[in-house]
């Protein structure tokens, strides 16, 4: 992610694992405090609870690696308008 990235808000069908190789993520959650992963850390993201992912630096990217073990006739997100 860029910085300053912001991805839609959606929700997940299975719980994608997001490991920060570097720079910051933040995990923004309809009912939830927002969850703050540096590198080297990980987590796996809620199903079905609408979220959106960002980079909160203005300077650096932050690069993840996500794996997500799904049905593969279903998209990896679906997005929640807003």
């Amino acid at each position: 992610m860029k910085p300053g990235d912001v991805s839609i808000w959606h929700t997940h069908h299975s719980p994608p694992i997001v490991y920060i190789v570097s720079g910051t993520f933040r995990l923004e959650m309809d009912g939830r405090e927002a969850v703050v992963l540096r590198a080297g850390q990980s987590m796996a993201e809620p199903v079905g609870v609408v979220m959106r992912a960002v980079n909160p630096s203005k300077t650096e990217d932050a690069e993840l690696v996500i794996v997500q073990v799904a049905d593969p006739s279903k998209p990896f997100l679906d997005e929640v308008k807003r």
